[in-house]
């Protein structure tokens, strides 16, 4: 913003110094100026980083060259206790959780630990929310990757406090899961699966209905019979 100023003045001074500007001409540049300011301060603020419970949340990121926006984000809340900050990026920002299954595009999902959790216990928590929103013929269907799952949340112990858990879906390829300092590239391809996993936030029994409405852009969405978080 500041360079800009010095920019317009800069202008301003070869302006006047060169068509000796009159009155009337100076009121509008100087609306001009104030317009341009004005639309800089905007941005500025437009791409200004959120920051929840401490975990600051960038308005977008990149996945596979591609640029997603954040769609949500929201604090998981098991009865009293904070869990994690969640936050969603799509290319396409939806408030509909049926189009954001079906998305062609990439998205993110970014799971920000307050507090240290066993791999274990998330993992159940997953599977759990899995099985709140999926068929019995669903989850018969899902059960090898319910099983890979398992066994990658085996592979790390331990998420402590301030690390990020993030799950990626490139708009062409395996969903892909990391942690910090670990990376899996998953053979899960599968999209049913993916609707199964994004239920555990967006499905119609969301672990927790206040995030569930943060993620879809920021609360703006209608739900008529939400019950307790679990």
């Amino acid at each position: 913003t500041i360079q800009k100023i010095l920019q317009f003045l800069a202008i301003y001074k070869i302006f006047h110094k060169f068509y000796f500007l009159n009155v009337e001409s100076m009121k509008k540049f100087f609306v001009v100026f104030l317009l341009c300011l004005l639309s800089s301060f905007s941005s500025a603020q437009t791409n200004t980083n959120a920051v929840i419970e401490g975990v600051r949340v960038p308005s977008s990121v990149q996945l596979a060259g591609r640029k997603l926006q954040l769609n949500g984000a929201g604090v998981r809340y098991k009865a009293v206790v904070k869990v994690y900050v969640a936050a969603l990026y799509l290319e396409q920002p939806s408030i509909n959780p049926e189009q954001i299954y079906n998305t062609k595009g990439s998205m993110q999902l970014a799971l920000t630990m307050l507090r240290n959790i066993n791999s274990a216990e998330l993992g159940r928590l997953f599977i759990k929310g899995m099985e709140e929103n999926c068929t019995k013929e669903e989850q018969t269907r899902l059960i090898s990757d319910f099983r890979y799952m398992g066994e990658l949340f085996a592979r790390f112990k331990n998420l402590e406090k301030g690390e990020t858990l993030i799950i990626e879906w490139p708009a062409s390829g395996a969903m892909a899961v990391s942690v910090d300092g670990f990376y899996d590239q998953t053979p899960i391809k599968n999209p049913d699966f993916k609707k199964a996993l994004l239920s555990i936030w967006l499905g119609e029994n969301p672990a927790d209905w206040q995030l569930k409405a943060m993620l879809l852009n920021n609360g703006r969405v209608n739900n008529n019979n939400q019950g307790q978080n679990r």
